[in-house]
């Protein structure tokens, strides 16, 4: 879900150096690589991103089971690289299914529309000195 922060500061963010970071951390987060934005935003300790870091999961969670519970894609049953981008590892995952891929994606969107007003809040706090 930290491609989701990720692509929220992009959107919303006028803080210079979070930019900075979302830029250096991007190639990295499309692999599943989330240490530099953990650690670089920093979501650790930090009350304004607690919320949506730990809402996004079990919300996307969520839709992705419905999805499954209604038969409109299948189960995942193939062990993908935990390193494949959003969208391929659900495609993958579930021996090709191209709805899975949009589900992935959708939540992918989810994701960002719930990091947004939180990296609208982070902008207009600023740091104590």
């Amino acid at each position: 879900m930290t491609l989701a922060l990720l692509i929220a500061i992009f959107i919303v963010s006028k803080k210079k150096d979070s930019r900075q970071i979302a830029k250096l951390a991007f190639p990295m987060g499309v692999f599943n690589i989330n240490e530099p934005v953990i650690f670089g935003i920093p979501i650790v300790l930090n009350p304004v991103y607690l919320i949506p870091w730990l809402v996004t999961a079990p919300i996307c969670s969520v839709i992705g089971y419905l999805f499954t519970a209604a038969g409109i894609i299948p189960p995942v049953y193939i062990q993908v690289p935990w390193v494949m981008p959003v969208g391929l590892y659900a495609f993958f995952g579930t021996g090709g299914n191209v709805m899975a891929g949009v589900v992935s994606l959708l939540c992918l969107a989810v994701a960002v529309v719930i990091w947004v007003p939180f990296v609208m809040l982070a902008n207009r706090m600023e740091p104590k000195q």
